[in-house]
């Protein structure tokens, strides 16, 4: 497990985190700057935890211990090369900071992203691209126009590849999946019911599973066999689906391009062979 962007991990597992974990995420986010300077004693007081909860806290977050997260954090708090840009939007806010900002939360969730995803997974997904006699997409909402968008992709260089949005057609494409098959389902939240249902029957079938989603210990994140992590933060108004949107198109964009690069050849003929065959629609 990629243990790099502490403070990103904290916030991707915190919705799952018991009371007194959350407790002691808050004093992390809050204040990392102190925290690695404080014994595990002095943060489990002002958590008001034990130094047990404290540890098991750092253990669910991927790390060995305190220490171990202490000396991670302190090289993210203290080579960090600005403040942090993500920036709320309010409903007074003026054209030109209403612009700022969506572009500067825009850019803190690639950056937060790159910094949690795992490459190690993200080459395991390619090879299980690559490896599949089927790739099956599933998402829903926001999450279903990323899945047609890589179905796009994965089908022009002529990978067997289908997407479905719809709950009842991802049952049904479950269902009939077998163990040479690959479900990917994307899914911000990690907890859409038709998503999580499609992933729970293909797993029984024997279907290799990836999930692509913005939180460390959501239901997706412990059923599929790869996990792929984004990092997108709230920005007011519509703001999980902006920011959400562009941090998963960069991992799928990532993904594509792994699997184009281990047939090069191939896949730039099937690219171009696709792009002629429509060039005469273009004015």
């Amino acid at each position: 497990m990629q243990t790099t962007g502490c403070l990103i991990r904290i916030r991707s597992a915190y919705p799952s985190l018991a009371k007194v974990h959350r407790r002691i995420a808050d004093c992390l986010l809050l204040n990392p700057h102190r925290v690695v300077t404080m014994p595990v004693t002095e943060l489990a007081e002002l958590a008001g935890a034990s130094q047990a909860s404290v540890v098991l806290f750092c253990k669910k977050m991927g790390y060995r211990g305190f220490q171990h997260l202490k000396f991670v954090l302190s090289e993210e708090v203290f080579t960090a090369s600005s403040s942090d840009i993500h920036e709320e939007i309010d409903s007074h806010d003026e054209v030109p900071v209403i612009i700022k900002k969506v572009f500067n939360t825009s850019i803190q969730a690639l950056n937060d992203t790159m910094r949690i995803l795992d490459q190690s997974s993200l080459q395991a997904a390619a090879e299980a691209i690559l490896a599949a006699d089927r790739v099956l997409i599933v998402g829903a909402g926001i999450s279903g126009m990323i899945a047609e968008d890589f179905w796009m992709k994965l089908f022009r260089i002529n990978r067997n590849v289908a997407c479905y949005n719809d709950h009842t057609w991802m049952k049904m494409a479950a269902a009939i999946a077998g163990p040479g098959d690959l479900v990917f389902a994307i899914s911000h939240s990690g907890s859409m019911k038709s998503v999580l249902d499609a992933l729970t029957v293909a797993k029984a079938r024997g279907a290799k599973t990836i999930g692509l989603t913005n939180y460390l210990n959501s239901p997706v994140s412990k059923i599929v066999d790869i996990l792929l992590l984004t990092s997108s933060r709230e920005s007011g108004v519509r703001e999980e689906e902006m920011t959400s949107r562009i941090a998963q198109l960069a991992v799928v964009d990532s993904l594509f391009v792994i699997v184009a690069n281990r047939s090069y050849e191939t896949s730039a003929a099937n690219l171009r062979h696709t792009r002629e065959a429509v060039a005469d629609d273009k004015i």
